[in-house]
């Protein structure tokens, strides 16, 4: 009989180290494949990645812009040179090459000259001043990086979220803003899509880059699609000739002409 229960004890003892054992093994098995896979999102960051990106580059870029809002349609020629992500420069004629305005803009200040209202407009190059001239809500820091698609944010402010076959998605949150959501193509290692939404997770902004071809070490869009959902608006750009340039138009900034009447929104 005690032989008996002994070698139950034995037996029992045996599968509670066996069952422990198992356990220990699963819980390290699940914390390992837990580990690895916070390793692997944090090994997906857009600095792994080495986004194409020309930010410290100077850019020529000769365009044909066609912009559609409801109370506005209207498609213009437009010569444009972006001075790294410093202050950028855009010429634009109209048909018969009748020459439209200048926009001139730093991370301080814009000027607009409107020569078919013989109007000036200057002020603080926030999104809110610039949708009230040109119709399209976008700062300084984001008309200089979505023209030349980059990011508007610092790599490491957004974080990934997910991938489809052949695309990463990252998000960024952006104050006063919503957030920012980045399509990138990691063969290519360019961005294929821009989204911005709100705090009611409705879509504001949504852009999409295509045509991409070499332009020296990088590769660059030669089309942009900015769509304005809540605005029932929309952007079409497409570039005819893109350079890069050892030095741009010098100074880049102008004067208000003396006839025209002066607009200042600070």
């Amino acid at each position: 009989m005690k032989k008996t229960q002994f070698y139950n004890t034995t037996i029992l003892l045996l599968l509670i180290l066996v069952t422990s054992c198992s356990t220990t093994q699963q819980q390290t098995d699940s914390f390992s494949k837990e580990k690895e896979k916070i390793e692997q999102q944090q090994a997906i960051s857009l600095h792994n990645l080495k986004l194409n990106n020309t930010d410290n580059e100077n850019l020529l870029l000769n365009a044909k812009i066609k912009i559609d809002f409801p109370q506005l349609s209207n498609m213009v020629s437009a010569k444009i040179e972006i001075a790294k992500t410093d202050s950028i420069l855009i010429n634009m004629t109209g048909p018969f090459n009748i020459n439209v305005g200048k926009l001139f803009a730093n991370q301080d200040r814009y000027i607009i000259n409107s020569n078919l209202e013989s109007i000036t407009y200057t002020g603080k190059p926030t999104a809110e001043n610039l949708k009230k001239i040109i119709n399209i809500p976008l700062s300084f820091n984001d008309l200089v990086r979505f023209l030349r698609a980059s990011l508007s944010e610092s790599y490491d402010s957004y974080s990934f979220k997910t991938e489809v076959e052949s695309e990463q998605l990252f998000v960024s949150l952006i104050s006063d803003i919503g957030a920012e959501f980045v399509l990138v193509s990691k063969e290519q290692n360019t961005i294929s899509q821009i989204q911005r939404k709100n705090e009611n997770n409705e879509t504001v902004m949504n852009i999409v880059y295509s045509n991409y071809s070499p332009l020296n070490d990088y590769n660059f869009p030669k089309k942009i699609v900015i769509t304005f959902p809540m605005l029932n608006g929309k952007v079409e750009i497409e570039y005819q000739e893109v350079k890069i340039l050892q030095k741009v138009t010098s100074p880049m900034s102008f004067d208000k002409p003396k006839s025209f009447r002066l607009f200042e929104f600070d």
